[in-house]
């Protein structure tokens, strides 16, 4: 096991601490990140996508579904999505939406399309399920 011998801040968050909820928000999704990622595994999208909550919170603004987001990063990174390919119509639609949203969630880009607010809880109903399927620990 690999001992540190000097270590730098990178990057300061602790503005997260002047929003309680949105620090209580960031403590939850910490401990989806430790109960399910294993030490010397890589997790670039995951671990992106939760530097820019971060950024994003420490800032005093928000976002809808962050849990749902840092859920999908964690999903695609692992391959545990269904796979996109799927025959039948919008296949490419499919695939091209998810794309973006870890491009969102990855601070690649900066806005997504407009998105209903049911669809939105479809969608994080789906990704919930998928958790609970691959015996994530989401709680």
């Amino acid at each position: 096991m690999a001992t540190p011998v000097s270590l730098d801040l990178l990057k300061c968050y602790d503005n997260i601490s002047l929003y309680p909820k949105k620090f209580s928000l960031i403590c939850r999704m910490s401990r989806f990140i430790i109960k399910n990622t294993f030490s010397y595994v890589a997790c670039t999208i995951l671990y992106d996508s939760f530097s820019n909550l971060l950024n994003i919170y420490s800032g005093g603004k928000s976002i809808e579904y962050p849990e749902t987001f840092l859920r999908l990063a964690y999903l695609y990174e692992n391959g545990l999505l269904p796979e996109l390919n799927e025959k039948g119509k919008n296949t490419g639609r499919k695939e091209q939406f998810i794309n973006l949203l870890i491009d969102f969630i990855t601070g690649k880009v900066n806005e997504l399309p407009a998105i209903t607010p049911d669809y939105w809880k479809r969608f994080d109903k789906w990704i919930l399920n998928l958790c609970h399927i691959h015996n994530l620990k989401v709680g």
